[in-house]
This record gives structure tokens, C-alpha cells and sequence, in this order.
């Protein structure tokens, strides 16, 4: 229950707070990072810095082929 209210407040709150730029890509870009925030909260920073590294290190990988 409380990974569902994590993830209810860390969307609701970035949509509330651009009310003055409503627009599609504010919106999608609010939830996208809604859902950053919820993860952050849930797993926390080190989690999404592992996932991050990963995706970089993957990247350079595809460079040297």
C-alpha cells in the first residue's frame, strides 16, 4: 500500500506544479518523472544510479564492435 501512495504522490504533485504550461509534453514529461521520483523513493538512489551505469556501460560496449 505504501509503494501505491509513493507512486500516486510522486505523479499527482509534478502535474499539479506546471499548471501555468499545460501541454502534452509537460504532462508526459511530469509523469516520467513521477515515476523517477516514485522510484527513487521506493528503491533509492543507488538503484537508479546501478540502472544508470549499466545503460552506459552497455552503450560503449556497442561502440567498440
Amino acid at each position: 500500500m505504501t509503494i501505491i501512495v509513493a507512486l500516486i504522490i510522486a505523479i499527482v504533485i509534478p502535474l499539479v506544479a506546471p499548471a501555468a504550461t499545460i501541454s502534452v509534453v509537460g504532462i508526459i514529461t511530469s509523469i516520467f518523472n513521477g515515476f523517477i521520483v516514485a522510484f527513487i523513493s521506493m528503491n533509492g538512489f543507488d538503484s537508479l544510479k546501478s540502472i544508470w551505469q549499466r545503460v552506459i556501460k552497455s552503450d560503449e560496449e556497442g561502440e567498440d564492435e
